[in-house]
Order: C-alpha cells, then structure tokens, then sequence
C-alpha cells in the first residue's frame, strides 16, 4: 500500500478512536483539511499518488494547508453542524493530521508537530529541497551556534541551509563571493534585502 495511503488510514482510526469521532464526522474533516469534496475522490488521489510526496519540494507548502484560518474554520463548523462544539476539537484534529503527514526532521530524526514544526532545508539551487527537513528545535540549536547540521546564509536571513552548502563567509552557493563586497555595495544590499523581506 503507498505510504501516503497508509498514513491516511492511520490518520483516520487516530480520529475515530482517540478522539471518539464518528467516521461520517471524521471523514468530512479530513476531507475539509485536504480539500476535497468527499472522502472517495480523495482517497483515490491518494491512491493515484495525485498528492505531494515528501521528497518533492512543494511538500513544506502541501503541510502548511492544516494551518490556515479557513481550513481551521471550516473544521470548526463542521463540527458545530454535527453539534460538538469544543473548540479544541478542531485543534485535536489539524494536530493528528500534522502528526501523520510531518516528516521526520533530518538532522535529530524525531517527528513533530504543530508545537515544533518541520520546514524544508534550502538548496544550492535557492529552493527548498525536500530530502532534507529541519524542525524548530535544531533551527534554535543552530542559532545558538550548536552544531546540528545546518546554519544560516547572511544574505538568506532565517532560511535553514545544510551546513555543507555554506561556505567559511557563512554564504550559500547563490550568495558566495557577495561578503567581499566593498562596503557602499554592502549597504545597498542589505537595502535590498530588507525592502523585499519586509513583509514576511
């Protein structure tokens, strides 16, 4: 069976069984969460492997989903129309979701969750790679300057690297070379990255 189906199934008993969820209710929350009409077609792409995998790039952006304030609602109120109306209901269920779909990260192997989020490392090429995931935990160890296997570009600002892509002036490869800059060039970079880093 493919991973991703299984977990899926997993993520389902989770609900039915830990939280008590009849399956119709638990059914329209995770098809709420995937965004999907109704639980056959999703489990079909799930099958048809329609859905991210963990190793493709886009993965990291597929996870956050669970997060948003409309998804979140639209689980609130579905299960307000099936009559629960606890509020952590909701929290419970993005939770167990999240915890079957979070990779482990890559540098302490653990799995996460929403307390301790898993993010994907950047690559030489600017993107995120997905063979590599990071979780907030080693993201602090790092800052603190203990050696877990990453750390951060000057000019990258707070986007995790693997260590091994950042050269002794702490650039990646996208950035070597740009700390010998003269100074007034350094300035002028530094314009730049903060007026387009600004608002995240």
């Amino acid at each position: 069976m493919e991973l991703s189906v299984m977990r899926l199934n997993q993520a389902m008993s989770e609900l039915v069984n830990s939280l008590s969820l009849p399956v119709s209710i638990a059914e329209a929350c995770v098809c709420i969460a995937f965004n999907y009409n109704n639980m056959q077609e999703l489990m079909q792409d799930f099958q048809d492997e329609c859905v991210p995998k963990n190793d493709d790039y886009e993965y990291a952006e597929w996870l956050e989903r669970f997060w948003e304030y409309d998804v979140q609602r639209a689980i609130s109120n579905c299960l307000y129309s099936f009559g629960i109306q606890n509020p952590q209901f909701t929290t419970q269920i993005i939770n167990c979701l999240y915890a079957y779909f979070v990779p482990n990260c890559s540098y302490c192997g653990y799995q996460h969750s929403v307390m301790n989020v898993v993010r994907a490392v950047a690559y030489h090429d600017g993107y995120t790679q997905s063979q590599y995931w990071v979780c907030d935990s080693c993201v602090a160890k790092a800052h603190r300057n203990m050696n877990v296997g990453i750390g951060f570009c000057w000019c990258c600002g707070d986007q995790p690297h693997d260590i091994r892509d950042l050269n002794t002036q702490n650039e990646c490869p996208i950035h070597y070379g740009e700390s010998s800059y003269s100074e007034e060039e350094r300035e002028d970079m530094d314009s730049y990255i903060e007026y387009h880093t600004k608002d995240n």
